[in-house]
């Protein structure tokens, strides 16, 4: 719930800056993005970490410290399976 709520937030957040949104949510076998989107003629690939407050910053850390190593190659593995699959967004 929390999950879908920040991404939501990302995503009006972005389309406030004028980043076109291509995909929301994009999953393959191997991995997830949050969001792809566009910044003129730039992809970007976000990965959304919602903490709520203080208490989930006690209790999980900040929201950077959540992305490990695995999950960027995934992140990167999925961006390239999505640029191959969308060769008129590159």
């Amino acid at each position: 719930m929390f999950g879908s709520a920040g991404e939501c937030s990302a995503a009006d957040y972005l389309k406030k800056k004028k980043y076109k949104i291509l995909s929301q949510n994009y999953k393959t076998k191997i991995g997830e993005i949050d969001i792809i989107c566009q910044d003129k003629n730039t992809n970007v690939f976000v990965e959304v970490k919602y903490r709520k407050k203080t208490v989930h910053l006690a209790k999980y850390g900040r929201p950077i410290r959540a992305i490990t190593q695995k999950k960027k190659e995934r992140i990167i593995f999925t961006a390239k399976h999505y640029l191959r699959s969308h060769p008129s967004q590159k």
